[in-house]
């Protein structure tokens, strides 16, 4: 019996990473401000547990918080 990664599905995939905007409080100003980021699902989740997060149309090549980025500052929607 093989033993899979944690987040691969049962086909044997990778996870996918998708590059993902959404809507946060700027603390020091209280301002709203768009912010992007690649996510695996993981992170995906955890995000739009949070707020209202939709894709910005691109995948990702690795997970901006896994490897210890922030999140980049997004086109606002108008």
């Amino acid at each position: 019996m093989r033993v899979t990664d944690r987040w691969e599905g049962t086909t044997g995939r990778q996870p996918q990473l998708l590059r993902i905007r959404w809507e946060a409080i700027n603390e020091d100003t209280d301002e709203a401000v768009t912010l992007e980021a690649s996510l695996c699902l993981a992170h995906r989740l955890e995000i739009d547990v949070n707020s209202s997060a939709r894709p910005a149309g691109q995948f990702g090549e690795s997970c901006d918080y896994c490897t210890g980025r922030q999140p980049g500052r997004g086109k606002r929607a108008e």
